[in-house]
């Protein structure tokens, strides 16, 4: 992924990969503030099997859109309005802020939809990335060029001084090193739910579940 977009920028030029690189993070951003709407807010209170919760009119249903069945409420075009709002603000500020946004929904999506199947292929992964980013950001100009050529939010920024001038003055940290360790992470927490989770337990509703997974004990998701 990442030789490839070093190649795009060399050759295709970096304004189109990172106009490429705006449009799906907007489009993905659609499901993540989903998800956090759902979660964290009164807006989106929506869930299948609790009668209390906020009904969303469903727009249709399983269309079949190239090939694959689509379903859409108003709920999610208020999820794609979001994602869409924070990309415009992007593209006419390129404001650190609205880079973090992106940035921070992204990586939220990736650690919903990234899994993995056993601690030893976590073990391995985390060995990998080690030795690659010694390669990639030691050993050739591949990182640098990518981090610092598109103009996308493909990294977190974080100011070094309250006064920014420049772009000298942000301090940048590559998504990839916060997602690769959040999904072993990620496997820790399901593991110990997994292990507190009563098999013959009946109520697998949405409520009892999540009452559950706020109270039950986590020691390979905080060691």
């Amino acid at each position: 992924m990442l030789f490839s977009l070093y190649i795009l920028v060399k050759y295709a030029g970096k304004d189109i990969v990172s106009a490429f690189m705006i449009g799906y993070f907007m489009l993905i951003g659609m499901d993540s503030f989903k998800g956090i709407l759902n979660n964290y807010t009164f807006i989106g209170k929506y869930k299948e099997d609790d009668p209390e919760s906020i009904k969303y009119p469903i727009l249709f249903k399983d269309k079949k859109i190239f090939g694959n069945d689509v379903s859409l409420s108003k709920f999610d075009l208020i999820c794609l309005a979001c994602s869409i709002v924070c990309g415009l603000l992007y593209v006419a500020t390129h404001h650190w802020i609205t880079n973090n946004i992106l940035g921070i929904i992204f990586t939220l999506f990736a650690l919903e939809n990234m899994f993995l199947s056993n601690f030893k292929v976590g073990a391995i992964m985390l060995c990998g990335l080690f030795f690659y980013d010694i390669f990639w950001v030691f050993g050739t100009d591949v990182m640098e060029t990518v981090a610092k050529n598109i103009n996308g939010p493909i990294k977190l920024l974080f100011p070094r001084k309250v006064v920014i001038e420049s772009n000298k003055d942000l301090s940048l940290l590559g998504l990839g090193d916060i997602i690769i360790p959040g999904i072993f992470i990620a496997l820790c927490l399901r593991y110990d739910f997994l292990k507190a989770f009563n098999k013959k337990t009946k109520n697998r509703t949405y409520g009892a579940v999540n009452e559950m997974f706020q109270r039950f004990p986590k020691p390979y998701f905080w060691a």
